[in-house]
């Protein structure tokens, strides 16, 4: 975590920051304290939209290897993209969720790692995986990272904030985002037909947006399947904010076998950046 710190910078002032006992410190005296596990608050206010149960559902099925294509694929790109390997370049994880995706790229492509997340509950959950890596909980429209410091930016089934990643990211920066394709989770959506807020798919629009701010450089679709025990069918359909809204006692989720996932992993950077 000690050397992440000197990629921060201080949400308050925009000023580095350093690390002095258990605190981040900027030059103009903003603290903001480390917790127990290692992680720092830097969000001035708590986001409770999705409950610790979502994310400790969403941790089991990562653990269980569901995701593992996806994490293979994004470290592939890196090792690709990125050479020579340098375990100083710095990867940031803009979404990170409870953290298994940037712990498991992280163990194939060697290198510096901040992951945040606006939820508290997620980054907490995050802390407890690795200390080899700084987690924060922060704001996307404020990213406590100093500007072109990135390596490289994952986003990863969550929303984006382009102006602040072309910030964070270094001349030849990648971006890395993924989104899901017309198939992730469709049994599980089957399931829930009619029930759903948005039955159709934005996947196309979210690409397009993509692309609006970004240039594309390669796009990559991967596309498996996985058995389902009853007990992984309850936690992919509690995972997902999905069926956030949906009374889940009334699917009859152990009627599911299988699961099907289908991604696009996006790869781009920003115009000026080369």
């Amino acid at each position: 975590m000690k050397q992440c710190v000197s990629a921060l910078r201080c949400p308050l002032c925009h000023k580095h920051m350093s690390l002095r006992g258990g605190s981040l410190l900027c030059r103009k005296g903003h603290c903001f304290d480390l917790s127990r596990t290692g992680y720092v608050n830097f969000a001035a206010a708590r986001d409770d939209t999705y409950p610790r149960a979502l994310f400790e559902s969403r941790r089991r099925v990562y653990e269980s290897g569901f995701y593992s294509p996806l994490t293979e694929e994004i470290a592939s790109v890196l090792a690709s993209s990125l050479a020579p390997a340098d375990p100083s370049a710095l990867i940031v994880d803009a979404g990170c969720g409870e953290g298994r995706f940037l712990c498991d790229i992280l163990a194939r492509f060697p290198a510096r790692g901040i992951g945040f997340d606006i939820s508290r509950e997620a980054v907490r959950l995050a802390s407890r995986l690795s200390g080899d890596i700084l987690w924060a909980v922060a704001d996307l429209g404020d990213i406590p990272i100093g500007n072109g410091q990135a390596a490289a930016l994952l986003n990863i089934l969550t929303p984006a904030n382009y102006a602040e990643f072309a910030r964070v990211l270094q001349k030849g920066g990648l971006l890395i985002k993924v989104i899901p394709g017309p198939g992730y989770l469709q049994e599980l959506r089957a399931l829930a037909a009619g029930r759903l807020r948005r039955e159709e798919h934005s996947a196309q629009a979210t690409a397009d947006y993509f692309r609006q701010h970004a240039r594309l450089i390669e796009s990559r679709r991967l596309a498996w399947s996985r058995p389902l025990i009853p007990a992984m069918a309850v936690d992919i359909a509690r995972m997902t904010p999905m069926l956030s809204h949906v009374d889940l006692s009334s699917l009859p989720l152990d009627s599911l076998t299988e699961i099907s996932m289908e991604m696009e992993v996006l790869v781009g950077e920003f115009r000026g950046k080369r």
